[in-house]
């Protein structure tokens, strides 16, 4: 018997709407940030590609025009956002067939799905209905029709004075075996070799566990695949009460693609350097997910029990359920040449069943994986709020800490350092100031700390242009000019205690030099140099910063410059910043200056450029 508990927090409401209500513990209303804004511009990406190296050469494609794709149904199924002056132009590279960004007819999308090639990836594994639901659900999105269901979702679970119950649904896995683990990427064709190929290092530690790395959810970043496993009783030895039908299936897809979708959109807008996350997502349901048991008839801690079946169905039977996972997520890793991999598993519990396992646990996740455990209905939480419980669920897999306390059931209890040595700063344990966000009440907002816990580490911005003190771009720079560049950038909340974070800054010029069209050119770079230390605000809202480099233009130098800024904050990651950049020529040169605060009034420096240097 497995010694862990599992599940899931979650326990306030939350909807997608433009101004979204959720519930705090006694029941009183509060606004939070638009959940939506995924929605905006939502694209639907039809390609030819018949291999995922195909598919991920269109998704890079998208990214060279300034778009970004969020989910791949591999591998000619795509959904994100293309800016729409660039539609025209992407049609016809890199096999990439149709975009669209409005309703598509009935007729219009039988004949799309009539056209799509056969894929090569293994159809008996997936749910071969999944790119026409895919498509189905973007006519829903840009319809409208989606967004109105939430909100007649929200209307009822008030009504209804729904209040979700709360449980911890996060934990640390145990050892891995690496003999286990060896023997069933062996057992598919996959040696030590095959993984150092792949950047994948498996070695052994003295107590004849996995090191693995990088591991197989290291951070949420870049290309992901998510796979969705409808867990399916046979009669074996349960009664085989409850039977997916296709219609709950459908539903279960498109919520994993819209909390997909929230979470790619707002890892690319959360700053402007843009985290790029695209996840290549299997929707399996076929014989190799069957199994003998029935879980809703069994308590949580008998997960292994289906799983092990199901993924020895899948060729990987050595070893407890921990090691089969890992073993599957490193495959899919190589055979679908993503960055990470993790899988969850969903089980089957329409009316009447029970909305828990018989423990009263509903939906919990590993830390880093290897994977996670949901339901159909998830106790207070219904179907249509599958994306928010599945998105918070998925921010475990990669790294992301509860931030929520309640006595007598669980929950985070210390604002230390967690995964990637970040703070857990919002923990309400801990944190008088804590705010609502995804990993403490599933409202669609992130604190300041959950994003660096994810890997969304410092800022950067290049080809930056520069202005001279009249507000004009500058192009050209003389040898031993004086050059000023300053960067704004405000830092979410919430403050943990008196808790403040170093701010490390590293500025990278790139001047050409010599005559006019050569390539060549001259680099000035700062390296890492302590730009004093900034506090975020009490809770909501930002605290805002700027920090400036004064540089003189080496010689020999006649051509444009671009500029690269990497900043830093200790502690709290990249995300946290809300950052603007403004560049220009400023008379006389001085060394970097510690970040200035600012009021947020004065740090948005979009209106244009500042026409005098910063007062010191």
């Amino acid at each position: 018997m497995r010694k862990y508990l599992f599940m899931l927090l979650v326990f306030l409401f939350f909807i997608f709407t433009a101004n979204q209500v959720v519930f705090s513990h006694d029941g009183e209303e509060f606004a939070i940030s638009s959940g939506d804004a995924w929605m905006d511009n939502y694209t639907l990406v039809i390609t030819d590609a018949k291999t995922i190296n195909e598919a991920w050469d269109a998704v890079e494609e998208i990214s060279r025009a300034g778009g970004h794709i969020g989910v791949v149904i591999p591998n000619q199924v795509m959904l994100g956002w293309v800016p729409q002056e660039k539609v025209k132009t992407l049609v016809g590279r890199s096999k990439i067939r149709n975009i669209y960004q409005k309703p598509i007819s009935d007729s219009s999308r039988k004949a799309i799905v009539k056209r799509l090639s056969a894929s090569s990836i293994e159809f008996g594994k997936i749910d071969e209905n999944a790119k026409e639901n895919a498509i189905q659900f973007f006519n829903e999105v840009v319809s409208g029709e989606y967004k109105l269901k939430k909100s007649q979702m929200q209307t009822q679970m008030k009504a209804a004075a729904v209040k979700p119950h709360m449980l911890p649904d996060s934990f640390e896995a145990p050892p891995v075996s690496y003999r286990n683990y060896m023997n069933n990427l062996l057992a598919n064709g996959i040696t030590e070799d095959t993984l150092q190929k792949a950047g994948i290092y498996a070695k052994q530690t003295p107590e004849g566990a996995i090191s693995l790395s990088p591991g197989n959810s290291d951070y949420m970043v870049g290309r992901i695949l998510f796979n969705a496993i409808f867990v399916e009783s046979n009669g074996g030895i349960d009664p085989n009460t409850y039977t997916w039908t296709a219609a709950d299936r459908t539903t279960i897809q498109n919520e994993i693609i819209a909390g997909l979708s929230w979470w790619a959109n707002t890892a690319w807008t959360y700053t402007t350097y843009h985290t790029p996350i695209s996840f290549a997502t299997l929707f399996r349901y076929n014989a190799n997910c069957l199994t003998s048991y029935e879980p809703i008839s069994h308590p949580s801690s008998d997960d292994y029990l289906w799983i092990n079946q199901i993924m020895a169905n899948f060729g990987y039977g050595s070893g407890d359920q921990f090691a089969r996972t890992t073993a599957f997520n490193t495959a899919q890793r190589t055979a679908y040449n993503t960055n990470w991999a993790t899988v969850s598993f969903i089980g089957y519990n329409p009316s009447p069943a029970s909305t828990t396992f018989t423990d009263g646990y509903f939906a919990y996740a590993y830390i880093r994986g290897p994977y996670s455990q949901l339901l159909f209905r998830n106790n207070g939480w219904g179907t249509s709020s599958y994306d928010i419980v599945n998105a918070h669920e998925t921010g475990h897999l990669y790294g992301a800490s509860d931030e929520y306390y309640q006595a007598g059931y669980g929950g985070c209890t210390s604002c230390a350092a967690a995964t990637n040595n970040v703070l857990n700063g919002n923990c309400e344990y801990c944190n008088a100031n804590s705010i609502d966000c995804m990993m403490k009440s599933n409202s669609s907002s992130l604190c300041g700390y959950t994003p660096g816990q994810l890997g969304w580490r410092n800022i950067q911005s290049m080809e930056l242009k520069t202005y001279d003190t009249s507000g004009n771009y500058k192009y050209f720079f003389a040898p031993g000019e004086s050059i000023q560049y300053k960067v704004y950038y405000c830092i979410a909340g919430p403050r943990y205690g008196s808790t403040t974070h170093a701010v490390r800054v590293r500025f990278r010029a790139d001047y050409f030099s010599g005559a006019l069209g050569s390539s060549s050119n001259v680099s000035d770079d700062t390296g890492w140099a302590s730009a004093g230390t900034v506090t975020p605000p009490t809770s909501t809202g930002l605290s805002c910063y700027v920090t400036w480099w004064n540089r003189t233009v080496p010689a020999a130098t006649y051509g444009t410059g671009s500029l690269s800024v990497q900043l830093e904050l200790a502690n709290i990651g990249r995300g946290s910043i809300s950052d603007n950049f403004k560049f220009y020529v400023a008379e006389g040169a001085d060394t970097t200056e510690p970040s200035t605060e600012l009021s947020p009034e004065t740090a948005s420096p979009n209106e244009g450029p500042s026409t005098e240097p910063i007062e010191k």
